[in-house]
């Protein structure tokens, strides 16, 4: 690189200039001089053009001069470089130079002959002259224009808020000349306190930075009266962009105020005198006005018309809102249209008070937008003289609420005397099942396995133990059951009560069953869930009726549900996410609307024309003490779901490994059994002896006491029925307990421990256990009232 720059630079090889001209002094020094202001005026051109371009930004073709700029300098330069080689052979060097020369003329030169027919179509100076001519004329008569015009002042305003300018409008609604406003603050025209406030300098940046300004305001006269007046401010602007100043139109409207305050007052005068006769007729109607918006009672006055119509003439709010419609919207319509529907049992009482002119009272219901209401209307003829027009007088109450806590009262009724005659047959019946389920437990122990007898004692056990259920779903329905929690195989309830579903349906239904194979454990009372089931089956064959056939389907599984899943249901307490065993019961049948899926959980509320008590209002309370919940899903016409969701059971506990089985627990001593029924005492001595109890028997609380007295001191224990004659069971334990507080009592019943133990609260009873029973669960009982004292 360094030996080509070198080579570059050297000028040995090359003979300069002088040499050629035999150094000849007049052709030296006059090539010389004219190179070097050849030069000299080229770079002075280049300089020129570029100062130029800079201080004119609104050039056309400002690109164009920087161009021939750059194109007259490098033309300086070739000449600059023959000044050099005339003593000096730089021949390279000046090569380069010509080249760059050449480089900016040849597109300077393309560029020129481009934009020549734009230049060709420049203006010449006598078309300049000659617009500059026509605008000057134009603006001398804009100018005689704005100056001449009276009837608004027209004036000009430097950026500084000073005034540039002032036509004739101006100074006669001003009052000022001229050369007595020129240069002066344009505030001095605005009212002091205005002034004061900024008024004048909002203006004018308002006009500056929206481009306009409009108002209306008081205004000063050279002589201090005031004026009102309309202004428009607008910002003029130079070619540039820059603000030049603003041009203020302002026009008097004085006498145009002064009118609209003249009509003002005449509207005052015309409200007053309409306020007056309103207030007059205000008084005049005053009592009926209190009347009807008194009252939330539904009032109505309707006028017979000639040919048997009922027009409208006045009704209350509480009327309108039942028909969704304000009171002024129905004044003057007919009656149909101001009556919910169903409408036809109040007009054909309408009609009758019209035909003879009685009074009349009618219980009616009305479908309204928030479902159905019942409301107790009396039909009142008003006469207005002989001859005179015949009004009507519909005064109405809404009694649904006192219907609905008289069906409430009925059935809270009928519920109470269910639970007492629930709980004497329960009773009866449980002390029967106590004789037939301890013999069939007693048979199965003593008989082999592989007895023939074996296997009916266990079928007659099985049946009793379903009997004892029923009597415990009966006490439950009742009020009287108590909640016993256990674990509970939704697909072996459904699987057991199928036969007792098949029964309770419409013989138009029909049952299918879509059971998990996953079987879904939950944890619950068995009796409480059985519930829930003919709940929902009873209400669905309902749906279906009798005309038309229908499907019923039972289907139980398992679902995970996130956060998303259980916010929308209801009605239940929320459920958390998690896992939960479902039971779901969906029919074909007429479907609920969205009315009536608002409130088939309100107690006592039917779409049937006569209810059957608490029905799925009952099964809300179930769900909720088995911190579950439910879905509906349902549409007239096509059928209705329910969906019940209750906490699974994840897992199963299973013995541990390796665990040994211990023998059967036996006992010692001699026990009192205490029992009216023969038959029941029967079993209970023969699963205590077989216990290893020795067993000493009474018929009724009197002998029981009896033998308790004069035997207490033999006896470990005290197994005694609850109700028995003479002595019940309550009496009999409070003498035991006054004679040897130390042996303890067991108390045996055919009533829940919830309503037979209550009365032993705090009173040191040993145990409970509920007629009818099995010899293990006696077991378990006897074991525990010796081992916890």
């Amino acid at each position: 690189m360094g030996e080509w720059l070198g080579r570059f630079f050297d000028n040995s090889e090359f003979m300069p200039h002088g040499k050629c001209w035999s150094w000849e002094p007049w052709v030296v020094w006059s090539n010389v001089i004219s190179d070097v202001v050849i030069t000299l005026s080229y770079l002075t051109i280049g300089a020129t053009l570029w100062w130029f371009v800079r201080r004119r930004r609104d050039l056309a073709f400002d690109w164009m001069f920087l161009m021939f700029a750059t194109f007259i300098v490098a033309c300086g330069l070739t000449h600059a470089m023959e000044v050099l080689n005339t003593w000096n052979g730089y021949f390279r060097i000046a090569g380069v130079v010509k080249i760059i020369t050449a480089i900016a003329s040849l597109p300077t030169a393309l560029f020129l002959i481009r934009i020549m027919p734009t230049a060709l179509g420049l203006p010449t100076p006598e078309g300049l002259e000659r617009i500059n001519d026509t605008l000057r004329e134009r603006e001398a008569g804009m100018r005689l224009l704005v100056e001449n015009v009276k009837d608004c002042a027209i004036y000009m305003v430097d950026p500084q808020g000073r005034i540039a300018g002032w036509n004739l409008g101006a100074e006669r609604m001003y009052g000022y000349g001229a050369e007595d406003i020129l240069g002066r603050p344009f505030g001095m025209l605005f009212t002091p306190e205005d002034q004061a406030s900024g008024v004048p300098e909002c203006s004018l940046a308002a006009a500056r930075d929206e481009g306009h300004f409009e108002g209306e305001g008081w205004r000063l006269k050279k002589d201090g009266s005031r004026f009102f007046a309309d202004v428009v401010l607008t910002p003029a602007n130079r070619p540039d962009g820059s603000l030049q100043g603003f041009v203020k139109v302002t026009r008097d409207i004085t006498e145009r105020q002064d009118m609209l305050k003249q009509l003002e007052a005449h509207r005052d005068l015309l409200e007053n005198t309409v306020a007056e006769r309103t207030r007059e007729l205000n008084e005049s109607q005053e009592i009926l006005r209190l009347i009807y918006e008194s009252t939330q009672d539904p009032l109505m006055l309707l006028k017979a018309q000639p040919d048997g119509r009922l027009e409208v003439v006045s009704c209350n709010q509480a009327q309108a809102a039942l028909v969704d419609r304000s009171a002024d919207e129905l004044a003057g319509q007919l009656v149909e249209g101001a009556i919910a529907p169903p409408a036809e049992p109040l007009l054909d009482a309408l009609q009758g008070v019209i035909r003879d002119g009685r009074e009349r009272r009618l219980e009616r219901h009305a479908a309204l937008r928030d479902g159905e209401r019942v409301f107790d209307s009396q039909i009142i003829p008003i006469k207005d003289g002989p001859g005179g027009d015949t009004h009507v007088l519909i005064a109405s109450r809404d009694i649904t609420e006192r219907n609905r806590v008289e069906e409430a009262l009925r059935q809270s009724q009928k519920l109470e005397s269910l639970g007492v005659l629930a709980g004497g047959i329960a009773h009866d019946f449980n002390n029967l099942l106590t004789s037939i389920l301890g013999n069939a437990n007693l048979g199965t122990m003593v008989l082999p396995v592989e007895s023939p007898g074996h296997a009916y004692f266990a079928q007659i056990e099985e049946a009793s133990l379903r009997a004892a259920d029923l009597t415990r779903q009966l006490l439950a329905y009742a009020g009287k059951g108590n909640f016993v929690v256990a674990e509970v195989d939704l697909n072996r309830v459904v699987a057991e009560m199928t036969k007792l579903l098949a029964v309770s349906i419409s013989k138009k239904a029909a049952l299918r069953f879509d059971l998990s194979e996953i079987q879904p454990k939950v944890l619950g009372d068995p009796s409480q869930i059985q519930q829930l089931i003919m709940n929902l089956v009873t209400n669905a064959s309902e749906a279906i009726g009798e005309e038309t056939s229908g499907l019923i389907t039972i289907r139980t599984g398992i679902q995970f549900l996130d956060e998303s899943y259980v916010q929308p249901l209801a009605p239940a307490f929320p459920l958390e996410p998690g896992l939960y065993a479902t039971l779901e019961v969906s029919d074909t049948g007429c479907g609920m609307s969205l009315d009536t899926q608002s409130r088939i959980f309100d107690p006592f509320y039917t779409t049937k024309f006569t209810g059957r008590g608490l029905g799925l209002s009952a099964m809300t309370g179930i769900l909720r003490s088995h911190r579950g919940s439910l879905k509906l899903y349902s549409e007239v016409g096509k059928g209705s779901t329910f969906k019940l969701f209750l906490p699974a059971l994840e897992a199963t506990l299973e013995p541990h490994a390796g665990e040994v089985e211990q023998p059967p627990w036996r006992g010692t001593g001699q026990i009192l059994v205490v029992d009216d029924e023969a038959a029941a005492r029967s079993v209970a001595r023969q699963m205590a002896e077989g216990l290893g109890f020795k067993v000493l028997e009474a018929v009724d609380g009197r002998e029981a006491v009896e033998v308790f007295r004069a035997r207490h001191r033999e006896l470990v224990l005290v197994l005694m029925d609850l109700t028995m004659p003479h002595l019940d069971g309550r009496e009999a334990f409070a003498q035991m307990q006054a004679i040897d507080s130390t042996i303890p009592v067991v108390l045996c019943s055919g009533y829940s421990e919830m309503d037979a133990a209550q009365a032993f609260v705090g009173r040191g009873l040993a145990g409970f256990i509920q007629k009818p029973y099995r010899f293990s669960e006696l077991s378990s009982i006897l074991r525990k009232g010796l081992e916890g004292h």
